[in-house]
């Protein structure tokens, strides 16, 4: 296994209700974390990777986070970066 980081600045209490995805989402080669809001809240962050161990938090805007959403991480338009999908759960009850 490759270590590609030793800090990057997220504490346990940072993630707690949120999503931490692995993506490429500035073109640099390096693997980037999205940390998703908690639900109800829209405080999207990307922790840019510096390559040195290091990641560099930015605040981003993709949407808000509902309890009935989900995503997925895809680069679904083949230009080397990760996109994000939402997708939205729900339940269909049959009688």
């Amino acid at each position: 296994m490759r270590q590609v980081a030793f800090y990057s600045g997220l504490k346990r209490a940072d993630l707690d209700g949120r999503e931490l995805m692995i993506g490429e989402f500035n073109g640099d080669g390096k693997p980037d974390f999205l940390l998703s809001p908690k639900v109800n809240a829209s405080d999207w962050y990307i922790y840019y990777s510096m390559g040195n161990g290091q990641f560099d938090k930015v605040s981003t805007s993709i949407c808000t986070h509902y309890s009935t959403c989900n995503y997925i991480l895809q680069d679904v338009n083949s230009d080397g970066l990760t996109d994000v999908i939402q997708y939205i759960n729900t339940t269909v009850t049959t009688g």
